[in-house]
């Protein structure tokens, strides 16, 4: 996240029926004027798999300020696809160490 206003100081993420846990990274200044925010949210397999359906709008609330962000369907269905593929890999992995 960018802001000219200093770092938001997210720590709350939420959609219309779930919260996620959110993991914020230290802020990181550019220039006297622009603050980058860094954060990951944790996501489980089967929000996924819900965001990939539709849009995803997603609520940030943090100490000094909040926002909204729409992640759009083809984002969160190729991380879904991803995702998919890459645990079709790991079955295949246990299987030929058995």
């Amino acid at each position: 996240m960018k802001s000219s206003q200093g770092p938001y100081g997210i720590n709350k993420a939420f959609d219309d029926s779930e919260q996620y846990k959110v993991t914020v990274y230290q802020p990181e200044n550019k220039s006297d004027s622009v603050v980058y925010e860094n954060f990951a949210l944790d996501i489980s397999p089967q929000q996924l798999k819900a965001a990939a359906e539709g849009p995803l709008s997603l609520h940030f609330v943090g100490d000094k300020n909040r926002c909204d962000i729409v992640v759009e369907k083809p984002v969160s269905w190729v991380f879904d696809m991803n995702l998919d593929a890459l645990l079709k890999q790991v079955e295949k992995l246990k299987a030929t160490q058995k």
